[in-house]
């Protein structure tokens, strides 16, 4: 039979244990979450995209004339 003395050391090792491992799922989630972020931030340059659209037109001139005449705006 463990004493008090035992039982309490027993839940503090407990507590410790969880606390370390919510802040490990924490750091490993956030992460996770700045490379999303990152990804995102550099895949949706509005200055890439402009870029490329005008390489496009330039490289595809019969099917950029296509496109312009269907535009309903």
């Amino acid at each position: 039979m463990m004493a008090w003395i035992d039982t309490i050391a027993l839940w503090i090792g407990y507590v410790i244990m969880a606390a370390m491992g919510m802040g490990v799922a924490a750091f490993v989630v956030g992460l996770v979450l700045e490379e999303i972020g990152r990804k995102l931030r550099n895949g949706l340059s509005l200055r890439d995209i402009q870029q490329a659209v005008e390489e496009w037109r330039k490289a595809h001139p019969e099917r950029a004339a296509r496109f312009d005449s269907r535009k309903s705006w």
